[in-house]
């Protein structure tokens, strides 16, 4: 076992318990001044002196005074120290638990961890209602062996049933395995845990994309910490679950929360912030959101797509074809509907521009690039081409693309329910666009008239179809 591993784990724990042993009215106004004298010095083995030896010869008989000096040198890496008192208050009482947790703390530094683990076994085996030997155990093998970290806590659980047990599993797990801490958070009362484990189980929840728990979650954090420093983090995992929901009406008070922050904020809380501004309507002030979140990151690329959005809101479409283009040239995964975004304002400005053909034939090259890229919803690409030549009174273009969803659909043995609808819809549009062809006609359109009626036999066309073919 490499120090590397715990240092940080067990260096967090240690000041955890110097924390709560200086509440004690007993020795916690002597025990400061030592602890600001190490921190000033630490390595000056003399550091405190005077004030150590006053403090042993007050509290010589109190276990728990002195491992918190032990804990004190510890953060100082004056482990000899911490040894000593370690072992002058198992002279007091052997069976004092966080005695053997703070020589096994110094153990678990070693290059191979030690005999780190024999001593917070002995903590479990000595002091079985204490929950630190159990939780440094657990520690240990939280990467290499999950098994006995969960075992261990069992037993913690039936020894302390009062201990939040399944929290603190959360937590251990929280950085190596999110979908096993989220497991554990969820047996917790998110209406009581410590709000380090709520923030934990709240971020678990909205990166496993459980959003509607994290935002939930999230929710409860921002409640029950109003006023305190962890507001702010819980109001960012609201916003972000509630703007991902659409459950935009609900976004003003988190807002308002990070806005008013004291913290700096990173690049997607400015690109969430922008997404509730265009939501509103407000576009220039999403805009210059999203101006901030690239400022900060320029890489983050998802700026482009709400960017193109808003100012398509503002009837800039030059600007929204910028972006959308931008934003689909940079992300390799970007979504079909981001390919259909962009095809719809090159179809909008054909339509309403002087240069039809070149937009609309960006356009068709849009929906090109969506089937070439996500070949599984090929045929839904070539039915959009097939539908915009409809829109633009193109003929010859229609029956092309819809006769090629035709042939990629209709010998296909488990055609899903999509796909039935694409064929159903091909169907239509090519023999509506035959059938009006002065032409060719209703006969010429038969093939494909009696495949709609046997698809859709409810289809206003269908019915119409029945009745000039004789059917």
């Amino acid at each position: 076992m490499k120090a590397i591993k715990y240092l940080a784990i067990v260096a967090m724990l240690v000041l955890s318990q110097i924390a709560a042993s200086a509440q004690s009215t007993v020795y916690s106004s002597q025990l400061g001044p030592i602890i600001t004298a190490l921190k000033a010095d630490p390595t000056n083995p003399n550091a405190a002196k005077d004030l150590v030896k006053t403090y042993v010869k007050q509290f010589k008989k109190n276990p728990e005074a002195l491992v918190a000096l032990g804990n004190a040198y510890f953060t100082a890496k004056q482990y000899d120290k911490a040894i000593m008192y370690a072992d002058m208050a198992l002279k007091k009482n052997k069976n004092f638990g966080d005695a053997y947790v703070l020589k096994g703390d110094v153990e678990a530094l070693k290059d191979d961890g030690g005999e780190a683990a024999m001593w917070y076994q002995q903590s479990m085996t000595l002091d079985p209602t204490n929950p630190n030997g159990y939780t440094r155990y657990a520690s240990i093998y939280r990467k290499r062996d999950p098994q006995t970290v969960e075992q261990t806590m069992e037993l913690l659980k039936k020894n302390v049933p009062s201990y939040p047990a399944d929290a603190e599993l959360g937590h251990m797990f929280w950085s190596i395995d999110l979908r096993k801490a989220y497991e554990y958070y969820q047996r917790t009362n998110p209406n009581t845990i410590d709000e380090s484990f709520l923030y934990e189980y709240a971020q678990a929840a909205y990166y496993l994309d459980k959003k509607e728990d994290a935002f939930n979650l999230s929710s409860i954090g921002v409640r029950r910490f109003a006023g305190e420093a962890y507001e702010e983090y819980f109001a960012r995992y609201a916003l972000y679950s509630a703007v991902d929901l659409d459950k935009m009406d609900q976004t003003a008070q988190f807002v308002q929360t990070l806005k008013n922050s004291k913290q700096d904020l990173v690049t997607k809380d400015y690109l969430y912030l922008g997404r509730v501004a265009a939501s509103q309507g407000q576009y220039n002030d999403a805009i210059e959101n999203y101006k901030k979140s690239l400022d900060l990151d320029g890489e983050n690329i998802l700026n482009y797509k709400y960017m193109s959005e808003a100012y398509k809101g503002l009837g800039d479409e030059a600007k929204a074809l910028e972006f959308s283009e931008r934003y689909i040239s940079l992300d390799p995964k970007a979504a079909p509907s981001d390919f259909v975004n962009l095809a719809t304002i090159y179809l909008n400005r054909a339509k309403a521009g002087t240069d039809k053909e070149a937009d609309f034939s960006k356009a068709m090259s849009v929906y090109d690039k969506l089937a070439e890229k996500y070949p599984t919803i090929a045929s839904f690409a070539h039915l959009q081409q097939c539908k915009a030549g409809v829109d633009l009174e193109k003929t010859d273009y229609v029956e092309t693309k819809g006769k090629q969803v035709i042939d990629e659909l209709k010998d296909k043995a488990d055609l899903k329910d999509s796909e039935r609808g694409y064929l159903t819809e091909a169907y239509r549009i090519v023999g509506l666009a035959i059938w009006r062809d002065s032409k060719r006609g209703v006969e010429v359109a038969r093939p494909y008239l009696e495949k709609l009626i046997q698809l859709d036999p409810e289809n206003p066309v269908s019915v119409q179809a029945k009745k000039a073919l004789g059917m």
